[in-house]
């Protein structure tokens, strides 16, 4: 029973935990041109030297024009011929007229005259100062184009959640459920974990850990009865589950009852070839059933496989002796003692069988 009561919650644990900025506008700092500051007056003679110079180049332009070919409509459109007087004034310097002495009258000096063309003149400068100054117009920002609606058809959000959810199965709500029970017994609410460990078999009777701690909180709490019942359950579903046949087997054992034992084990034997403590708890049942060839045959192949064990060496030299092999009987006795493994009872025991 000790074996039994073992810490499963722990090892339950251990079994889950194995599986388980924008670019910057150049155009943005560009100012107007400004016009150039108002110059100081500038003395007549300049003037007239200046228009006496264009009045000639207008001649000679004029000259040109009436010597070539019909010239094109927009330069005659745009350029008209001074009058004789401003070409005239503008090559001749101003005259005084002769003063009498008698009568001063005030003579209508050629420089008069000129305010009219230099007018004319200067303002296709003015104007194309200004032209000149006038800023580069700055293209207006281009406003970001909003994409397009999609005309297909999306589904609302809720459909498409609901689509991609799948809905869990039974063995995942299984597994919710004995994870939840595992919580619970660790929190020592071990009736709660109990109905959540039994809901788990319910959806998934195939879970072995929701199965053995189950049946090891039935066992602790003293409820044998249902702890077999759950036992035989997982062995009639699997019955390659060998460690439940080993719980059952002891349990039948300690209420007497080692011919069933006996059968549980062998029920699910096929499975534990390989398994020594299996070989030695069927070798160990049939010894005291009375069945000590049998009982050899199943320790030796538990030894094949961990020969350091003293008390299986013991069991072994138990078994011989009952089936009338003295000698073999006291060389397993001697390997038995050998192994320092004996505790001090059982050291007393093969020494005896020995001497």
């Amino acid at each position: 029973m000790g074996h039994i009561k073992m810490s499963l919650i722990n090892q339950m644990l251990q079994d889950l935990a194995q599986r388980q900025a924008p670019a910057t506008d150049t155009l943005g700092h560009v100012t107007p041109v400004q016009l150039p500051p108002r110059r100081k007056h500038i003395p007549m003679w300049v003037w007239v030297a200046a228009i006496g110079i264009i009045g000639t180049n207008a001649l000679a332009w004029l000259w040109w024009q009436s010597s070539s070919i019909q010239p094109p409509p927009t330069l005659s459109a745009r350029v008209q011929p001074l009058p004789k007087s401003v070409m005239q004034a503008a090559v001749m310097p101003a005259a005084t007229p002769a003063v009498n002495p008698g009568s001063v009258s005030t003579p209508a000096p050629a420089a008069i005259a000129l305010p009219a063309p230099i007018q004319a003149l200067t303002t296709p400068a003015l104007t194309l100062t200004l032209a000149i100054s006038k800023p580069t117009s700055i293209p207006a920002p281009v406003k970001p184009v909003n994409p397009a609606e999609p005309t297909q058809n999306i589904p609302s959000a809720p459909t498409t959640i609901s689509k991609q959810v799948k809905p869990l199965t039974t063995v995942q709500l299984a597994e919710n459920e004995y994870r939840k029970a595992l919580a619970l017994a660790q929190q020592g609410r071990v009736n709660e974990g109990m109905e959540g460990f039994a809901q788990a078999l319910m959806l998934d009777p195939h879970h072995h850990a929701a199965r053995l701690t189950l049946v090891g909180l039935l066992i602790e709490n003293k409820r044998m009865g249902e702890a077999e019942r759950r036992l035989q359950e997982g062995l009639t579903l699997d019955g390659d589950q060998t460690d439940l046949a080993m719980i059952l087997a002891r349990l039948q054992v300690e209420r007497g009852n080692i011919t069933d034992g006996i059968a549980t084990l062998e029920r699910s034997l096929p499975y534990a070839s390989d398994q020594s403590d299996y070989q030695a708890f069927l070798a160990a049942l049939l010894q005291r059933a009375g069945r000590p060839r049998q009982a050899v045959e199943h320790y030796i192949i538990a030894l094949g496989k961990m020969p350091q064990s003293g008390v299986w060496w013991m069991g072994l030299g138990i078994s011989l002796k009952a089936d009338n092999q003295p000698d073999k009987a006291r060389e397993a006795f001697a390997r038995a003692k050998a192994t320092n493994t004996l505790n001090p009872d059982l050291l007393v025991f093969v020494n005896q069988q020995l001497n």
